[in-house]
């Protein structure tokens, strides 16, 4: 079994579980929890919008997962829409988005990938036990979007 998998089938069993504790209005997010065990490293938590336009939901729970011997970062990311816009409905997704390692020193992972619409950056901090995630459109891929907006995410 993939890591990515892996990680997909351990976030989304943590946010059954959060939603099977109550209706949708109480969901329990995911804590925060980092941790380098050899040339691995591994965050989890949830995403919390602290700049810029709300680009994923904010029930969320969230898996990073790097490998250092590999380069690469995987996020997995299960998401509650309540009253989805489009579909006037509860919606939940999940799926994993694959990384790029920029730079990795003793504690501190910097990732990145080229999504159609966007640039995203990771950085992850252990001895600051902290993880960022910003999100800048871009139009050097064809989509339709505007190079001026960003938002920026933390781990909690």
């Amino acid at each position: 079994m993939t890591n990515a998998i892996r990680n997909a089938r351990i976030v989304l069993g943590l946010t059954a579980v959060s939603l099977s504790c109550g209706p949708v209005g109480s969901v329990r997010l995911q804590t925060k929890n980092m941790q380098q065990e050899g040339n691995h490293m591994n965050v989890r938590g949830h995403w919390r919008l602290i700049q810029g336009p709300l680009v994923h939901s904010t029930e969320n729970a969230v898996v990073v997962w790097c490998s250092k011997s590999e380069a690469s970062c995987t996020e997995t990311r299960a998401e509650l829409y309540v009253k989805h816009p489009q579909l006037g409905t509860y919606l939940m997704t999940a799926g994993p988005e694959m990384y790029r390692v920029l730079s990795w020193s003793e504690d501190t992972v910097v990732a990145s990938r080229e999504a159609r619409a966007a640039d995203v950056l990771l950085r992850i901090s252990l001895r600051d036990r902290f993880a960022e995630k910003t999100i800048r459109e871009t139009r050097s891929r064809g989509a339709d979007a505007d190079p001026n907006v960003e938002s920026k995410y933390v781990l909690e």
